[in-house]
């Protein structure tokens, strides 16, 4: 499979997750219980995963240092997430801000990467932003 079929599913299983965490919600459970049961689920599963194949285990000191940030960023995101998720009264429009990820990682790629951006694919970028203004709009 190529990155866009990766992204494709992760799109429709991340929209489940959306889905599924606002009726959790709406059940009364706690965003931190949440985050406590999806988080350590998901870390017996990785684990798992991770032993089955065998996966060595050995990390260089810089990219754990990284590996470190990221459990930062991926618990302080899901939080507000999920929180985000609670209190909007339709999970769909905290999907379309968060899509607004989309422009921050393709402009800190092209810094921290190298990485380019098409004309076509700058100004899909810049129809999502307008997207999410239309959306916050009163």
């Amino acid at each position: 499979m190529k990155w866009f079929q990766y992204s494709l599913l992760a799109m429709f299983f991340l929209a489940l997750v959306a889905l599924t965490a606002k009726f959790v919600l709406n059940k009364g459970v706690k965003v931190p219980v949440l985050l406590f049961y999806a988080l350590v689920s998901g870390t017996i599963i990785a684990a798992a995963y991770v032993l089955f194949t065998k996966q060595p285990l050995k990390i260089e000191a810089l990219p754990l240092t990284v590996i470190v940030a990221l459990i930062a960023f991926s618990l302080i995101g899901n939080y507000f997430y999920f929180t985000a998720v609670n209190v909007a009264p339709n999970p769909g429009y905290v999907s379309a801000v968060l899509g607004l990820e989309t422009g921050l990682v393709a402009i800190a790629s092209i810094v921290l990467f190298k990485s380019e951006i098409t004309l076509i694919k700058g100004l899909g970028m810049a129809l999502a932003v307008l997207g999410v203004v239309l959306l916050s709009w009163k």
